[in-house]
């Protein structure tokens, strides 16, 4: 990453000597005295020292553009950070990417104190079939089950910082972490158990749990991108990589595909109620690696899909629930139906195939 951006990063936090073109400070001639008095500084005062600096005087516009632009950045120089957001809270958080920790730098809270990489992973708290996630302190981490996973790890990250820096509700990204060789994100910590244990503890839940995560996944859709990778060149990939598939369905399948709706708007990929946690009063979403920009109506097809494979009972409530929020005809959703079935295909999920194939026939 040049090292122009790397002081960047840094100069909010530690006073490094990063300076803008005269012509571009907003903060005038004293710019050095401010920043030598923050190296000598204590943790605590440093912080409300530049929290009255900030209120002061606003950073330029143009320094919100690393946060939308995380993933045009090559995978290998993706760090996620919290840094503190300016200027009217320094409580609150942004990300950027950055490759402050690699050069073992220390960062400091809105209490002044001090944080480090440096935890111990405790015990185990969820497993899937392609992560597994551990207590790492008051956080937690999740490790891939592979060691050759890296570039997915660093592309994860990259895309939970996005989602945050859009004001979502997913829990913040800390660092990237190799621990025992296996490669992993530290995660905040998310309190509560998922919608779908909530739903079947409580079946005279259900009705508000799926209005609650109707609304939230049209929150999610309302968000116009154009940093994510494409929703129907993810498809794509997952049909043609679908074994159980002649040539002759694949292609008639990827033929219908081009004719679909490219659109513009966030997906999350993988929507369904055990990727929701907490509290209905504050929910928060989990596992973004599938997010991607393309038409509303192929996530929420995704969605449908899920549920009707695993708990049939409340996909096509879920799915007349968003229609009548997003105020959308379910055939427009339901049009998805068999390019979204065969992209599930290449996942391999025991279970689904045969059911899997008779969606796709039937479409």
């Amino acid at each position: 990453m040049p090292q122009q951006m790397f002081a960047d990063i840094l100069s909010p936090i530690a006073g490094c000597g990063h300076r803008l073109p005269r012509q571009e400070r907003p903060w005038g001639s004293d710019a050095r005295r401010r920043e030598k008095k923050c190296a000598s500084m204590e943790p605590k005062p440093r912080v409300q020292y530049l929290n009255a600096v900030r209120l002061a005087v606003r950073p330029p516009a143009r320094h919100g553009e690393p946060y939308l632009a995380l993933l045009r950045t090559p995978i290998g120089e993706i760090l996620a950070s919290r840094l503190p957001e300016y200027p009217e809270d320094v409580g609150s958080t942004r990300l950027r990417a950055t490759v402050a920790l690699r050069a073992g730098c220390g960062f400091v809270d809105k209490n002044g104190r001090g944080w480090t990489m440096s935890e111990t992973m405790g015990r185990l708290l969820a497993a899937g079939q392609r992560a597994e996630v551990f207590e790492w302190g008051s956080r937690v981490v999740k490790l891939c089950r592979s060691t050759g996973s890296k570039q997915v790890v660093f592309r994860e990250a990259a895309i939970n910082a996005a989602v945050e820096a859009l004001g979502l509700p997913v829990p913040a990204v800390w660092s990237v972490q190799q621990i025992d060789g296996r490669w992993g994100i530290v995660f905040d910590r998310v309190s509560g158990v998922s919608f779908a244990e909530q739903m079947l503890g409580d079946p005279g839940a259900i009705p508000q749990r799926l209005q609650i995560l109707v609304r939230l996944h049209a929150r999610i859709h309302a968000h116009v991108v154009d940093q994510f990778s494409s929703l129907k060149g993810w498809l794509t990939t997952r049909i043609t990589r679908a074994m159980l598939l002649d040539e002759s369905q694949r292609q008639i399948l990827l033929n219908g595909l081009r004719e679909m709706p490219d659109g513009d708007h966030l997906c999350h990929g993988d929507f369904h109620p055990r990727n929701v946690l907490g509290e209905a009063s504050q929910p928060i979403v989990i596992d973004w690696p599938n997010a991607c920009c393309g038409d509303p109506a192929a996530d929420v097809c995704r969605s449908y899909l899920i549920l009707k494979l695993h708990a049939d009972e409340v996909a096509e409530p879920y799915l007349d629930a968003y229609c009548q929020v997003a105020r959308v005809r379910r055939q427009i959703i339901l049009d998805w139906l068999p390019y979204i079935a065969a992209a599930r295909l290449a996942e391999d999920v025991p279970g689904e195939q045969r059911s899997l194939l008779e969606l796709i026939r039937s479409g």
